[in-house]
């Protein structure tokens, strides 16, 4: 019996375009990711992993 690959979507992010064109560096972007997600960044200030 042949092994299978199960077929996934590709993560996709979206950037408003005002974003995008002010940003200067990959990183201006990553801060803005993370600014969308405060969850997340509480849980990192905790010392926790998602």
């Amino acid at each position: 019996m042949p092994l299978t690959r199960k077929k996934t979507k590709p993560n996709k992010i979206t950037f408003p375009l005002s974003v995008f064109e002010t940003a200067d560096t990959k990183e201006d972007l990553e801060d803005w990711l993370l600014s969308q997600n405060p969850q997340f960044i509480k849980k990192n200030a905790q010392g926790q992993t998602i």
